[in-house]
C-alpha cells in the first residue's frame, strides 16, 4: 500500500520550457547571474540544467513567466519572482540538474546579512557534516514555542526534491506549537523528508521537514515535524 501511495503524483508536475533567469550570490559575496530553461515545474518547485554547479542550500533569486495555475501570488504580474533554496545537484550529459525548492515571496530570515549563506535542512545537515563551510540550519531560524496538548486534523503531503506531492494523507496532530507538531502517520517517514501540511479548514498551510521518526507503543508511527513557511495562527489554537 504505500509503495502505491508513493507513486501516485497528486500535484501535477509541469513538463515544459520556461525561460528562467536565476541570480545568487557566490561564497565570496560575488553576485552571478544565470539564463536557465526549466525541465520542470509545480507549485512548489523546479528544476533546471545548468553548465556550472550550485550548492545545495544556495538561496536563489528566480524570475520566470510561471503559468497561473503554479502560482501562490501575483497572479496577474507578467512574471513570477521569488526565492528558492537549492535542494539538488546532480551531474548530467556534461552539465549539472539544479533541484529547486521554492521559499517564497521573501528569502530566509538572515538573508541580507548573509546573501551567500547556504540555508539547509537536517537531511543536509547530515549529509555536509564536517565540510566546514558556513552554513544556516533552518531550524537556528525558528524560535522555540509552547506547545499545546490537543487533537487537530490535518492533511499530510509528502513532497519529492523538486516540491510535487508524491502521496497524501487525512491524520491527527497529536501536540502543536507555532513552530511544528507531533503527528500519526501510515507512511515511512524519516528525518529530512520533506511534506506539505494543510489544515481542511483553510486556516493553516505550511511546508515542514521532519526533524524525528519514531514508531509508538500503539505500533503506529509519529513525526515531529518542524514549519518551514509560517507559524500555526492563534486563530487556529483557539478554534480546538
Amino acid at each position: 500500500m504505500e509503495d502505491s501511495g508513493r507513486e501516485r503524483r497528486r500535484e501535477c508536475r509541469a513538463e515544459f520550457p520556461i525561460a528562467l533567469a536565476v541570480r545568487c550570490r557566490e561564497p565570496d559575496g560575488t553576485r552571478r547571474a544565470h539564463g536557465a530553461v526549466t525541465h520542470d515545474a509545480s507549485s512548489s518547485g523546479l528544476c533546471f540544467f545548468l553548465s556550472r554547479p550550485l550548492a545545495v542550500g544556495q538561496v536563489l533569486d528566480l524570475e520566470l513567466p510561471l503559468p497561473r495555475h503554479l502560482r501562490r501570488f501575483d497572479m496577474t504580474s507578467p512574471t513570477y519572482r521569488l526565492y528558492g533554496l537549492v535542494r539538488n545537484v546532480t551531474a548530467q550529459n556534461g552539465g549539472f540538474r539544479i533541484g529547486v525548492m521554492f521559499f517564497g515571496k521573501e528569502p530566509p530570515r538572515g538573508y541580507e546579512e548573509r546573501p551567500a549563506a547556504r540555508y539547509l535542512l537536517p537531511s543536509d545537515m547530515e549529509a555536509h557534516a564536517g565540510g566546514g563551510s558556513a552554513e544556516e540550519p533552518m531550524s537556528a531560524q525558528r524560535r522555540r514555542h509552547e506547545r499545546y496538548e490537543m487533537q487537530v486534523a490535518f492533511r499530510l503531503q509528502a513532497l519529492d526534491e523538486s516540491g510535487v506531492v508524491v502521496w497524501e494523507e487525512d491524520t491527527v496532530a497529536e501536540n502543536i506549537s507555532k513552530g511544528g507538531a507531533r503527528l500519526k502517520t501510515s507512511f515511512g517517514l524519516e528525518p529530512g523528508d520533506a511534506v506539505l501540511l494543510r489544515d481542511p479548514a483553510g486556516l493553516f498551510q505550511s511546508r515542514g521537514v521532519v526533524r524525528n521518526s519514531y514508531v509508538g507503543d500503539d505500533r503506529v508511527r509519529r513525526i515531529n515535524l518542524m514549519f518551514l513557511d509560517s507559524a500555526i495562527s492563534d486563530r487556529l489554537i483557539r478554534s480546538h
